[in-house]
């Protein structure tokens, strides 16, 4: 797989980020995308996958909501637990103020990074500074914005419950003490 030219493009991409050359590494993601063969696009790809969540990523910074929920989305059809993917989807959402949709998507992250396997993709947003980003602020604003926040937390209780996951049993926890929070204001 290394001597395809979609590879040489992504690495090169990678090269341009490190010398801070965003547009170029851009271009050279849109030509690595490009030349993905179809039969190559699917969830065993982590080359595949880098590539839509990179673009996402840079992109995400001008605003160009368009691109990155379609980078988003074409990677989440082929691998619907991408932990980058759905980070980007967070942010995404969060742009667009779409917050129940946010908080479903942050449970899918935690999941996803319990995910066996995970260390293949390489993530670059599921190291401790993200999901403290996730927990103490992402989490928080969408569960306090999100219409269905109590149907929410309830699902996110059993699934913690049958799952055993302390990622989502660490949620539940926060979204209780914002109910807390939220009562007391209320009185």
């Amino acid at each position: 797989m290394d001597d395809k030219s979609y590879v040489a493009n992504y690495n090169y991409a990678l090269s341009y980020l490190k010398l801070g050359q965003k547009e170029t590494a851009i271009e050279a993601l849109k030509r690595a995308l490009s030349q993905v063969p179809e039969n190559e696009k699917n969830e065993e790809n982590a080359i595949y996958l880098s590539i839509l969540s990179a673009l996402a990523f840079l992109v995400i910074e001008n605003k160009d909501f368009e691109s990155v929920a379609r980078n988003v989305e074409e990677g989440l059809a082929v691998k619907k637990d991408h932990a980058d993917l759905l980070f980007m989807k967070t942010l995404l959402l969060m742009n667009l103020r779409r917050f129940d949709e946010m908080l479903e998507t942050i449970i899918h992250y935690l999941l996803a990074l319990e995910e066996k396997g995970a260390e293949k993709f390489n993530y670059g947003y599921a190291h401790e500074g993200a999901v403290k980003e996730i927990y103490n602020n992402l989490l928080p604003m969408a569960y306090k914005c999100a219409f269905e926040h109590a149907q929410i937390r309830e699902i996110v209780h059993k699934l913690y419950k049958s799952a055993g996951s302390e990622g989502l049993k660490r949620a539940y926890d926060l979204m209780v003490e914002i109910d807390s929070t939220r009562s007391e204001k209320e009185n």
